[in-house]
């Protein structure tokens, strides 16, 4: 059982950010910062940052991706 995305802690920025990652699961760094700043997000560097430090993002190599936990 996946566990829930805290989403009443999230600012509205990382919650377009999460539900990105919800849809897509793992995506490279460099189509992920394109696409986000195409959704709106005006800095996705530190959004994803901020999503890495709250443990709901894991930042590998050259690709961002959805914690393993919060998958379904």
């Amino acid at each position: 059982m996946p566990k829930e995305i805290p989403w009443h802690e999230l600012t509205e920025e990382e919650k377009v950010v999460v539900e990105y990652f919800v849809a897509f699961k793992s995506v490279g760094e460099i189509i992920a910062l394109q696409e986000l700043r195409r959704k709106g997000i005006k800095r996705p560097t530190l959004v994803l940052d901020s999503l890495v430090k709250k443990g709901i993002i894991r930042h590998g190599e050259g690709c961002y991706s959805l914690a393993k936990e919060y998958r379904v």
